[in-house]
């Protein structure tokens, strides 16, 4: 369309939108069952509170531009969820420092779900998240965010213009302790990961500090290369990648991934904890990476299955 001239008027435009809704199917205390229809949103909907007494059997997700025979239907599953275990002997000198009730510098090094995207506030992104989570337990931690926005590991290490990504910003924060996410690197020829993540480990033990990796949130189901929405199961190449390296070189793994594969068993649409609908987790999502990341260091306190607060 080119440019209107002011004096020909204004234009009109015609455009057409969805919504996303949850629906719960819920079980009464005498064996009934009844479906409460959810509110509608654009990327984030929740599903409607229990009526008293009842209990959730299933969730309904009704997706964009939806007829009503393509609805997903989730059943609530008891199965145990599987938390990412204390990893302390990976992390020795941390755990060491953290009992003695001594200073930890940790890094949160990432791209923009480290930087915070799109948490409704600085605190309730993953690495204020963590430093809170530590200090509430008497840690005297200080959590610096070296992140940029778009960016991935390749970039950070020497193989990009990209002046905010230079790994002297990590080193000059003098960690303790480095806590890598790079959802990006997924996209990222998978030849590439094993020099790069040994050149991340490199650095890491060059500067004095320990390294802590986490594998990747899920994002929308065609930049995860699913065909269906519902998804229990991450067979990305790069999170199997991550899981394999962290176990070969015996390094400290928060499984975001693990956590989110569950989602389903809970009756969670896991998409729409994505606030911006593509890749961006919401606070419920940040909270995730955040109790994984605890997890790890010995130090989480897991909300119950099921609690989306």
């Amino acid at each position: 369309m080119g440019l209107l001239d002011a004096a020909t008027g204004g234009c009109e435009v015609d455009y057409a939108y969805s919504l996303l809704r949850i629906d719960s199917v819920v079980e009464s205390a005498t064996g009934g069952l009844t479906i409460v229809e959810g509110q509608s949103h654009l990327t984030t909907p929740r599903r409607p509170a229990n009526p008293d007494g009842a209990r959730l059997v299933a969730t309904v997700f009704v997706p964009y531009f939806g007829d009503g025979r393509d609805a997903q239907v989730l059943l609530r599953r008891d199965a145990p969820r599987t938390v990412t275990v204390p990893q302390q002997h990976l992390l020795a000198s941390t755990s060491a420092r953290l009992r003695a009730g001594e200073e930890v510098r940790i890094v949160c090094w990432g791209d923009s779900v480290t930087a915070g995207g799109d948490a409704t506030s600085d605190r309730a992104s993953f690495p204020a998240l963590v430093e809170h989570g530590l200090r509430t337990s008497g840690a005297d931690a200080r959590v610096t965010t070296v992140a940029v926005g778009g960016s991935n590991s390749a970039q950070w290490l020497g193989r990009s213009e990209e002046a905010r990504c230079h790994w002297s910003r990590v080193a000059e924060a003098r960690p303790h302790l480095v806590i890598v996410e790079f959802v990006n690197d997924a996209e990222l020829d998978p030849k590439t990961w094993p020099g790069l993540y040994l050149d991340l480990k490199s650095r890491t033990k060059a500067i004095g500090a320990e390294l802590l990796i986490t594998t990747p949130h899920f994002t929308m189901a065609s930049m995860m290369r699913f065909g269906h929405a519902v998804v229990d199961t991450d067979e990305r190449p790069y999170t199997r990648f991550l899981r394999d390296f962290c176990h070969s070189e015996q390094i400290a793994l928060a499984d975001v991934s693990r956590r989110y594969e569950h989602l389903a068993l809970e009756a969670v649409p896991y998409q729409t904890l994505l606030n911006n609908g593509i890749n961006h987790p919401d606070d419920r999502g940040h909270a995730l990476a955040a109790e994984e990341i605890l997890a790890c260091m010995g130090r989480n306190t897991p909300r119950p299955e099921g609690d989306e607060s």
